[in-house]
Parts: C-alpha cells; structure tokens; sequence
C-alpha cells in the first residue's frame, strides 16, 4: 500500500509536468542541435504539484537534430564519495527525435519509515514511459530525516555527447553539523571525479544519462 501510494503520487507528477513541458519543447524544436537543459521555471499549477507531491523533482527538456536508438536515464547511490549501487533506472529503446522531456522526482515521504523512492520518466513523440525504483541498499544508518540535504540540475543548455554519460542532476545528504555544500558544477561538464566530489556526503545520488546513436 505504502509503494502504491508512492507510485500514484509520483506518476500525477511526472505525466502533468510531460504534458505541459511537451507543449514548450515543440516550439523549441526548430532549433537543429542536440543540446537539453533543466526547466527552471513553472506555472502556477506545476507548482502546486511539485510542493506537494515532491520533495524533489527535475524536469529536462531535450530538442535531438539526429535520430537516437536508445535513452538511458539512471541513479547512482554513493556512500563517503564510494559506488554503492548503478542499476536503478529506465531504458527506452525507441525512435528518438525532434523534442522531449524527462523527468525525475523523489515524493515526500508518506511515512518516517518509508525507503527512499524515485521516479524516472521519459517522453518523446507523444510517448511517456516511466518507472519506480526504490533504494534496496538503504541501512538504518541512512536516517534521512536527521541529516541536512541539497540538490541541483544542470545550470546551462548542453549539448549532449553522442554514446556517453553525463550528470543531469543529484542529491546529497550530510550529517555534518557545519553544514552541507552543493557539488562542483564541473562535475556537469566533466565525469570522472564522483569519489572526490562526494566524500564529504553521507549519501548522494546522482541522476545521470546517456543517449545512444
């Protein structure tokens, strides 16, 4: 019942969000690059839905002058900057082109002991699929309630590389009393150096991609 609850939530948010931001994209795909970037602003109504439905979400508009096979969309969990776990996320295989968007949300938790869960969507061609995903390595030690917490997305338009991952976003969690930093907007233009950036986290997740030619 607890996932249930998780998963209608979540899938409210992320179909209304494809569904505005597929309207905005379109008007963007004139322009004849590969290039995606973060929406950074909302109506009235996406905000009502982000505030309550999610405690985090990132919303990704992509416009595509060339045809991809394959969309990868994933989370990595770090624990002191170390892999912990790469295989939750979402794969389309499809005919990719022109616009889309893609979507990630985390839900306010419905109860204290709920795990951490997330939501990966993908829309393209007025298709949307989507899935669920929930830390299966969570331990009691992640007490997220108890720690502070930051996330970001990407700051600019980029262009995307052709077979290769990059970080559309993350969120990090810190017990240091002294506070928490935000990572370093290199890490969005050059992967490589996750362990260093994220030593100082207790947990972090990162939201990467890949779009396959």
């Amino acid at each position: 019942m607890k996932r249930l609850k998780i998963l209608m939530t979540v899938g409210l948010l992320t179909t209304v969000l494809y569904g505005c931001e597929e309207s905005i994209a379109s008007e963007k795909s004139r322009q004849k690059d590969n290039t995606i970037s973060s929406v950074q602003s909302f109506s009235d109504r996406e905000n009502t839905i982000l505030t309550t439905a999610a405690e985090t979400a990132m919303v990704f508009d992509f416009q595509l002058a060339n045809q991809y096979k394959e969309i990868k969309v994933w989370v990595e969990k770090y624990r002191f900057g170390k892999l912990i776990d790469d295989k939750s996320g979402l794969s389309g295989t499809d005919s990719f082109k022109d616009s889309g968007t893609i979507v990630f949300a985390a839900p306010r938790s419905v109860e204290e002991d709920m795990p951490f869960t997330y939501q990966i969507g993908i829309g393209n061609n007025g298709q949307f699929m989507t899935t669920a995903q929930t830390d299966e390595n969570q331990t009691k030690d992640d007490q997220f309630e108890k720690m502070g917490m930051v996330w970001g997305s990407l700051e600019e338009e980029k262009s995307i590389p052709d077979n290769e991952d990059f970080l559309l976003g993350y969120i990090g969690f810190s017990s240091d009393d002294s506070g928490i930093s935000s990572v370093s907007s290199e890490l969005f233009h050059k992967l490589g150096n996750e362990q260093k950036e994220l030593q100082d986290y207790d947990i972090a997740y990162l939201i990467k991609a890949r779009f396959i030619r």
